[in-house]
């Protein structure tokens, strides 16, 4: 199974406006840990989409062969025969599962991008502000 900590993920995505230097300096570091799981989440989907391939490969052969009488098996049993087949059913169990993971770290990865995005709009704004000189205006009394 693969490892998604939750609560790192919303610690990751989290924008503290009040501390920009250190979202600045975190940033980076969480990105790529995202990046690196999302890709060892589709490394998982694709190991899972080839051992389904290969499961239905293996008993589209014993489904042949357990099918066959008098006359030949149609497809459309030698199908329904491997679709309804455990090996073939935690085969699929298997690849929904990792497409699933892939879609919860793709979220997170996504999320940090879009915070990229506001941590550069926010750095310029803070920029920008640091730029003007503060003036004290004259209260009359």
């Amino acid at each position: 199974m693969f490892d998604f900590d939750e609560s790192y993920a919303r610690e990751s995505v989290a924008l503290d406006a009040t501390a920009l230097d250190n979202e600045f300096v975190r940033y980076t570091g969480d990105f790529a840990f995202w990046g690196a799981k999302l890709a060892s989440a589709k490394q998982m989907e694709s190991l899972a989409k080839l051992a389904k391939d290969t499961t239905a490969a293996e008993l589209d052969c014993t489904a042949r062969e357990a099918l066959a009488g008098d006359k030949k098996p149609t497809e459309g049993a030698i199908a329904a025969w491997v679709t309804r087949h455990p090996a073939m059913q935690d085969a699929e169990k298997a690849c929904i599962a990792a497409t699933f993971e892939v879609d919860r770290v793709r979220a997170v990865w996504e999320a940090m991008r879009a915070k990229r995005d506001m941590l550069v709009g926010l750095g310029a704004q803070q920029r920008a502000e640091m730029q003007h000189e503060p003036t004290l205006k004259a209260v009359e009394f």
